[in-house]
């Protein structure tokens, strides 16, 4: 198995090359240290699994590029126990989700088998997050339309981010935040930001009078 190490930390770099190597069957082709190091090396010499720090500089792993997972079988190694961020990334395609603390080192090479092999492995905050994941999403199945940057919004949204914090935050327009929310307002049959972060986090209600349901008004906030 060919395998590419993407971490922008050189020790850890070296520390997951020489573990792996010691297997018979695993060579690590390269490695890269950013993500514009990580495209090149990829489609330089594609390998068969791509072993990914979830904080590389310059590649957002909740949205990793369609060229990474289409190459490879991705490996998302993280520091945090960030449940957003895992199910991002799992829903980005990435095979295989590990939280430091949660799994053996010994393990990896057996994680990477079966990355190889096409097949999934998670530490268990990130098996609890994904599970989280789909039972939101069978809560919210009216509003299943929704795309992955509306259901990021409102995300943000529902932690009490402004519209422009939102837009910071995914570097996008205010404009384009605001039109996220307009969607979201109509799939969630609801006028205002308060009502639409009540349905998000799956909590009772409280509607506030409607003037009219197809102005969104709450979204220009």
């Amino acid at each position: 198995m060919r395998v590419l190490i993407a971490d922008h930390n050189d020790v850890v770099r070296l520390g997951l090359r020489t573990l792996l190597e010691r297997e018979s069957d695993i060579t690590v082709v390269a490695e890269a240290g950013d993500g514009t190091e990580l495209i090149a090396r990829l489609l330089r010499r594609p390998p068969d699994v791509v072993v990914l720090d979830a904080e590389l500089p310059g590649l957002d792993t909740r949205e990793i590029p369609s060229q990474i997972v289409e190459a490879a079988g991705v490996v998302v190694v993280s520091a945090a126990d960030d449940r957003a961020a895992i199910a991002r990334a799992v829903g980005a395609g990435a095979l295989s989700y590990l939280v430091h603390g949660q799994f053996d080192l010994g393990e990896l090479a057996g994680i990477v088998r079966l990355a190889a092999a096409g097949q999934p492995y998670l530490t268990p905050s990130a098996s609890a997050a994904v599970v989280e994941y789909f039972r939101r999403d069978a809560g919210l199945a009216p509003y299943g339309g929704l795309t992955a940057r509306e259901r990021e919004v409102m995300d943000l949204v529902a932690q009490g981010l402004s519209n422009q914090d939102v837009a910071d935050r995914l570097a996008v327009s205010i404009k384009t935040v605001k039109n996220h929310l307009h969607r979201v307002f109509r799939q969630l049959k609801v006028t205002d930001r308060r009502s639409a972060s009540d349905v998000w986090r799956r909590q009772p209600v409280t509607f506030s009078p409607a003037t009219d349901a197809g102005t969104c008004g709450g979204a220009s906030r």
